[in-house]
């Protein structure tokens, strides 16, 4: 649907798979091949959390305040090496309601996470966060 709101001439290249994580995103060489393909002014939108929080999953799971950051800043600095601008996306929130029909927050401390990463790297950049 993104496609839908730019311009003919602006190319998407969605490498998003569903179950993937930051840590598995990267050992799983696809941030790699991202990489090999990013020209000096192209944009990197980083949305991850929704996975990473699975403790279940030992393998890839990160904790939302230090490791999941850290791989956060590690995305944002090689998009920024390459000349790259890279754009911060929330966790999508899972469906699931409280009794007064608001959604609930399914991702813990991430979402939280993936803002302060935004505050804290916005001195780098021209654009500021919300």
């Amino acid at each position: 649907m993104l496609t839908r709101f730019l311009k003919p001439d602006v190319a998407v290249a969605n490498h998003a798979e569903s179950g993937e994580t930051l840590k598995s995103f990267i050992t799983g060489l696809r941030l790699a091949k991202v990489l090999s393909q990013m020209k000096k002014g192209d944009y990197l939108f980083i949305q991850f959390g929704h996975n990473d929080s699975k403790a279940s999953w030992p393998q890839t799971y990160v904790e939302a305040g230090s490791t999941y950051k850290a791989y956060l800043k590690a995305f944002i600095a090689e998009a920024r090496l390459r000349g790259a601008t890279p754009v911060l996306v929330d966790p999508m929130q899972r469906r699931q309601f409280d009794a007064n029909g608001k959604i609930r927050n399914s991702h813990g401390n991430y979402p939280e996470a993936v803002r302060e990463v935004a505050k804290e790297e916005a001195w780098r950049s021209s654009i500021s966060p919300r």
